[in-house]
């Protein structure tokens, strides 16, 4: 940003927030949206997930199970976070935190379970008071495609009309619905979620696993 004459109002992390994330995860519990799952790594892999038999298990339980997760008593993978939730691609109830023992780069070993990008995203953008959260199309994969074909036959069929344009807008409404449901769950300030297309350079290589790679295969240094 700096190359391009801006300067920043602030630059945070995640990090910053994460003994209030630990606490909103807390509270998601005990409203009954979260629970404490002991299904493996390769169970959680994929969209055609089976059913927790732990989704109802009762909600003293799951706080008592969560705070020994972050007290460290289980092994990684033995536990996980999840909340109750369906994602617009049809996976369900999604990973919130993951036990890690390796130490962060900036908070140490304070911390042995991290929260994932899907329940720490909105309610970042939450706790910072932003207006409006930009995300490049990639994160669209969390949301449903069959909207967009839907969205076309009814444009066939009612073209111009005001039901294709109320479609539309819910089209986009549920595209969001994942970022949404979260800030509504705990209710807390939700801000306006937008994806844009990223600018590609040609003969430029600017993805991050991409540049590694090099950096590690030793083309570049």
């Amino acid at each position: 940003l700096y190359h391009t004459g801006y300067t920043p109002y602030d630059i945070t992390h995640a990090s910053d927030n994460f003994q209030k994330l630990y606490d909103l995860a807390v509270d998601l519990i005990r409203r009954g949206h979260a629970y404490v799952c002991h299904q493996k790594v390769e169970e959680l892999k994929g969209h055609n997930v089976p059913p927790s038999p732990w989704r109802d298990r009762p909600t003293e339980e799951s706080l008592v199970l969560f705070e020994r997760m972050k007290k460290g008593i289980f092994a990684e993978g033995e536990a996980t976070l999840r909340m109750k939730m369906v994602m617009e691609d049809g996976k369900m109830d999604p990973v919130a935190y993951r036990i890690k023992y390796t130490p962060h780069h900036r908070t140490g070993d304070e911390w042995c379970i991290y929260p994932t990008y899907d329940y720490t995203h909105c309610l970042c953008d939450s706790i910072e008071n932003i207006t409006h959260s930009l995300c490049t199309k990639e994160f669209q994969a969390r949301y449903i495609q069959v909207f967009d074909v839907y969205a076309t036959a009814f444009w066939l069929c009612f073209e111009g009309s005001c039901l294709i344009r109320f479609f539309c807008f819910l089209m986009n409404v549920f595209r969001r619905s994942s970022y949404y449901w979260l800030c509504n769950a705990l209710d807390v300030y939700c801000p306006v979620q937008w994806e844009y297309g990223r600018l590609n350079l040609t003969y430029t290589v600017v993805s991050k696993r991409k540049i590694i790679k090099l950096v590690e295969t030793g083309v570049v240094r």
